[in-house]
């Protein structure tokens, strides 16, 4: 066969993908999401959070848990227009959003006083 043929084949593959694979990888996170929170209670991930910071540890309170994470634990501290990520690992992260603090001032203070906590420098 040509490879011009080859070439219109993979051509056409790689549209369908760009196109419809993110909405297909949507569709499947949603259906997860919406069976786990289906199959049972999920009051520990789900409902409102109180998070505290001591000074050893992360204390994540809510009605029905307590989780506590140490700072040597803490992986990674990422920010982005709307989130602070705290990664405990892969996979985990405590969440706070940034519309809590008063102006951005607050949110640097606590940002600084995190990474001094876990012990990074920004």
């Amino acid at each position: 066969m040509p490879l011009g043929y080859w070439l219109a084949v993979f051509i056409l593959l790689y549209i369908y993908w760009v196109a419809f694979y993110p909405k297909r990888i949507r569709k499947i996170v949603s259906r997860k999401i919406s069976k786990m929170l289906a199959e049972g209670k999920n009051h520990s991930v789900v409902g409102t959070h109180n998070l505290t910071i001591s000074e050893t540890e992360i204390v994540d309170n809510s009605q029905h848990s307590e989780a506590r994470t140490q700072f040597n634990a803490v992986e990674n501290i990422v920010e982005d227009k709307e989130h602070i990520f705290i990664y405990v690992n892969a996979d985990s992260a405590h969440i706070i959003p940034t519309r809590i603090f008063e102006n951005h001032d607050k949110k640097k203070e606590f940002l600084a006083l995190l990474n001094n906590k876990v012990g990074r420098l920004n």
